[in-house]
Order: C-alpha cells, then structure tokens, then sequence
C-alpha cells in the first residue's frame, strides 16, 4: 500500500526536496531533484523499492529491540535466587536429568542459606497438544521469588497456590488453551483427572508451549514423583555466589555433573542466546544495502541514457565533469533518502504488527513497544552509503559522456 502512494509523494512533495536541496547544495542539488521527478517511471520504482527494504529493516529492528528490553525487565524480575543448579546437559535431555538426592542434602545443609527452592518441570499433554507443568516451592516462591502478573500481587497469588490446590499459568498458556483468570484446566496424571482453578496469569518468555505452575507438593502426590529438575538457592546477607559455588562442589568432590550458575551468569547467558537468535537481522541489513545498490545503481544507468543530450548541453553550457559527477550522486542520495523516509514510517506500522498481532498469536506473547533513533540512523546510513557507492559507475559515464555526439542534433 505504501509503494502504491510513492509516485504521488514525490510529485507531490517533491517541489520542496528540490527547494531543500537548493538552498543545500546549490544548482547540482535543484537539477538533481528535479530529475528525479521528471524521470517518475524509473525514480518511482526504486524509491517503492527501497521503502520495502527500510521496512523490513526498520520494522524488524523495532520488535526485537522491544523483545529484548521485555526479556531484560522479566529477567530481571522474574530470576531472584542468587544461584541456580541444574543437570548437566539438562537442554538435551529434558525432564530426564533430575538432580540427585545427595546433591539436595548438600545443598540444604550449606551454612548461611536463606532458602532452598526445589522445582520440577516436565512436559504433559493438554487437549492434544503438548504444554509443560513447573512445580516449585511456592512457599518459597512467595516470599523470594516475583512472577510478573497480568492481575494481582505475586506474593498474595503464589501463597494461595502454596495452600490450595490452585495453579497459575504463563501468559503463552492462555492462548493455546483459551482460558484466563477464574477458569479451570483439568489435567490426567498418575492419579487421575485433577482440577485446578486458574488463580493468575504472567508474563513468562521461557516457551510458547504455555507453563502450568502448581505447588511442588501438590505434583508429588498427584504424579507420585519427588524428583527435583533445578534447584533456587537464595542467601543470606555476607555469603557470595561464587564461595557458595566453590563450597558446594569441593564438598561434593566434582562427583556430579552440575551446571551451577551465579543469577548473573544465568542472566548474561539468556541475554547471549536471545542475541545469537536474532542474529539473522543482520543478514536483513544486508539485504536492504544489495537492495539499494542495484536498484539505484541500475535505475541511475537508465536515466543517464535517457538524458545524454540533456548532460549534453549542460557541458556545452560550461558544466564541468565534475559538477556532473555530483548531480548524479545527488539524484542517488536524494533516492535513498525518499526511500528512507517511506520506509521508516511505513516500518513503524510494521513494527505495530508485529509486535501487537504476530507474536501474540504465534508465541502468546505482550512485548514492549520501544522506539530508539538507532533502527532509523543505521538503516538511513547504510542505504545511503550503499546508494553512493553504487552511483559511482554510472556517474562518472555521465562525465564521459561526448559532448559533440550528445547535441548533434540540437
């Protein structure tokens, strides 16, 4: 639809690009302009073109700079014990590694240790379709942790969770299996169907299968499993990470394999993982710069031979090589920069869509909408610089264009 309104924009807001690039640049800049209207059929297509590639750039870089400051704000407040143990391995195995029952004695008996919280995760199916149960100590939880709710306090939630049989479901949850808050899911386990009241829902960004959250005593009997798949360990004021760390394992002489992360390590390996999954933009910058040099590389060598008698006569009138050479390059900035400024509105309103009604029906997720200058200078750099770059060739053809062949006919 924005494609569509770009021949109109340039004729109709060209009149003050070529005013600008007067008063800018001089004669070079209005004569540059002025090309660029005159030759719509060609200019046309590669601004449109252009407004497509700093969409996807701008629109791309807008969701995942707001996916990454949402996951900075639910890491932030979502991880609160200061280490984390885990199976070695445990990404590939699943809910297979469990922690062993030494190792949960140990932990437990190591001085100057607030509190212990002991979780299971294990995946289940639900109405056909696989999602996952989290039991931790929601006791525990409660008066430690903090879970971002859509409604209500985490504290008050997860102590009711902790004393009924009632769970609280990650946001992802709710829109695979159509509940919310005051609904009931009712789940098989090895004892029977079970009900439970779904008392909250929050922000989580673990996995889009949806996460079930129930106390860790409650699964123990109903699955009649005690296994535990991580373990939370808050401290006491005084006691560091990395003495408890150093502690645990030397007096578990390195006899398991243990993934014993400090609540910065842990954070700083979500931020990295989230970084390398997004990595491809990069390959869409890439795309956007391609774009803009072969079009505006071949849209210049169109229109230079269309109007060798018109740079004909500008050299017989005393235009030097190089007043030719920055009209060209003129005409290619002024390419980039109206296929910039449709692209970046344009890439906002896909931003929009992204983030309000693609992830949240694909993944289920509430993202934060951020909008940085970063997105809209770096996309305004590199198709500028590429545009420059790919004028050069048929700038200077334009400066060796034979005066006395062009106007022959004149």
């Amino acid at each position: 639809g924005v494609a569509l309104t770009t021949p109109a924009l340039i004729v109709y807001l060209g009149g003050g690009m070529q005013a600008a690039y007067l008063r800018l640049f001089g004669v070079e800049g209005e004569l540059a302009a002025h090309e660029v209207r005159a030759a719509l059929d060609r200019s046309a297509a590669v601004v449109a073109a252009l407004g497509v590639a700093v969409a996807m750039l701008v629109g791309l870089a807008i969701m995942v700079t707001g996916f990454r400051r949402t996951v900075e704000i639910w890491v932030g407040q979502s991880l609160l014990a200061d280490v984390y143990i885990s199976p070695q391995g445990q990404g590939v195995t699943g809910a297979e590694s469990v922690v062993p029952p030494p190792v949960i004695a140990a932990v437990k008996a190591m001085p100057k240790v607030a509190a212990v919280d002991l979780y299971r995760t294990r995946p289940i199916m639900l109405q056909g379709r696989q999602t996952r149960v989290s039991a931790p100590d929601a006791a525990v939880l409660s008066r430690y942790g903090q879970f971002q709710f859509r409604k209500g306090r985490s504290r008050d939630l997860l102590a009711r969770v902790a004393t009924t049989n009632a769970a609280v479901v990650s946001e992802s949850f709710t829109s695979r299996f159509h509940v919310a808050e005051g609904d009931a899911v009712t789940l098989e386990t090895p004892s029977g169907p079970a009900r439970f009241p779904i008392i909250g829902v929050y922000y989580d960004y673990t996995t889009d299968l949806g996460t079930l959250v129930m106390d860790r005593a409650v699964y123990a009997r109903l699955w009649r499993d005690s296994s535990v798949s991580n373990i939370g360990v808050y401290l006491q004021p005084g006691q560091t990470s990395t003495a408890f760390r150093e502690s645990l394992l030397r007096g578990l002489n390195n006899r398991y394999e243990l993934q014993v992360s400090s609540n910065r390590e842990l954070r700083e390996n979500i931020l990295d993982i989230f970084d390398q999954t997004f990595a491809i933009t990069y390959a869409l910058e890439i795309i956007a710069v391609l774009v803009a040099m072969l079009g505006i590389g071949n849209a210049l060598v169109a229109i230079l031979i269309q109007r060798r008698r018109e740079i004909g006569i500008l050299r017989a009138l005393g235009a030097s090589r190089a007043q030719i050479v920055r009209i060209s390059l003129l005409e290619a900035s002024l390419l980039a920069t109206w296929g910039h400024l449709i692209g970046s509105v344009s890439g906002v309103f896909l931003a929009l869509h992204l983030v309000y009604v693609i992830n949240r029906q694909f993944f289920g997720w509430t993202l934060q909408f951020v909008v940085t200058p970063g997105p809209f200078v770096l996309s305004y750099l590199l198709v500028m610089g590429a545009a420059l770059l790919a004028a050069l060739i048929p700038a200077r053809m334009a400066a060796r264009t034979p005066m006395a062949e062009a106007v022959r006919n004149e």
